[in-house]
């Protein structure tokens, strides 16, 4: 085989990787998209995405004075980011917390990278932070990650 033969079938050989590649990876967005327990965030109505739980909804800057400020129950947010590990490692804890006062007081998440004006109004510096708010005040919370008891404890004080 002459230098130019091995040199075009490396060339080919390389552009069928990257074909397989690029194609595995929309194939995974796309369940990701669909399918939230793949890591992936479901999407409502509208394009809306959706919180992977089944008792936390997710904000954004719009929404926040009229589902949190001006809630009658009281409300429990979480400002997270996408990159931070804490803030994954917290939402199963969150999740678990929101299913055990269903009914009671609303869970939401805010994703501060897109929602910056919510978090630079309550001054969030670190995530994830967890504020409770009951009438429209800032009643209280945690900053960075905290075990489930303590979360509960604080959520109970706060309200």
């Amino acid at each position: 085989m002459s230098s130019k033969q091995a040199s075009t079938l490396s060339v080919r050989s390389l552009l069928a990787s990257l074909i397989t590649f690029v194609c595995i990876g929309i194939g995974a967005g796309q369940a990701q998209a669909k399918w939230p327990f793949m890591g992936g965030q479901a999407r409502g109505e509208e394009g809306e995405v959706r919180a992977k739980s089944l008792y936390i909804k997710e904000i954004n800057d719009r929404k926040f004075n009229n589902q949190v400020l001006k809630s009658e129950a009281p409300v429990v947010v979480t400002f997270y980011s996408d990159m931070c590990e804490a803030c994954r490692a917290l939402d199963p804890i969150m999740d678990r917390i929101a299913g055990s006062y269903q009914g009671k007081v609303k869970f939401y998440r805010i994703l501060v990278d897109e929602n910056p004006r919510s978090s630079q109004r309550f001054n969030i510096k670190k995530v994830p932070t967890v504020a409770v708010f009951k009438g429209g005040k800032l009643m209280g919370g945690s900053v960075g990650y905290t075990p489930g008891e303590t979360l509960k404890e604080r959520i109970d004080q706060a309200l």
